[in-house]
């Protein structure tokens, strides 16, 4: 099979910089599934959702409401990047300081993807179709949820 394969790994991000630019629902998404890992969220946008605001408020990430800035970058582990413009400056910014970068506008163009993820207790299982056919990947991993209540309910 020609193209992109993806390696599934699953990261500890206990208190790792996480960085995400724009603050619409796809990172309102991603951030509240990051939550729980205990990853530092610094979160660049002029305007997000009320989620996201809530959670700045609440100090559980922390809200810069301008665009990003070369400093922002100090210490980051990942970034994700979900703009209404060109993604393309903010992503070579953080690839020249060996950032690996998310771009939800154009998955495959990024560094990593972000599957669907089912939790189960301690099981964690990861769906992707390598960024090829998000609607599978999701179809596919309410199935799977379906599946895993049926034995891990």
């Amino acid at each position: 099979m020609k193209g992109i394969h993806y390696v599934p790994l699953h990261f500890k991000l206990e208190d790792r910089l996480c960085l995400f630019v724009g603050g619409g629902g796809v990172h309102e998404r991603r951030i509240l599934a990051l939550l729980p890992s205990g990853a530092r969220i610094l979160l660049l946008a002029p305007r997000v959702t009320p989620t996201l605001e809530a959670l700045a408020r609440e100090g559980k990430i922390r809200w810069l409401s301008r665009s990003l800035e070369p400093g922002d970058l100090e210490g980051a582990s990942l970034m994700f990047v979900a703009v209404d413009s060109d993604p393309w400056s903010i992503v070579e910014v953080a690839r020249a300081r060996g950032i690996p970068v998310n771009v939800a506008s154009a998955g495959r163009e990024g560094d990593f993807i972000v599957p669907s993820v089912i939790r189960r207790g301690e099981v964690v299982v990861s769906v992707s179709t390598s960024g090829r056919n998000p609607h599978k990947t999701k179809r596919l991993a309410r199935w799977l949820e379906r599946m895993l209540e049926r034995f891990l309910p």
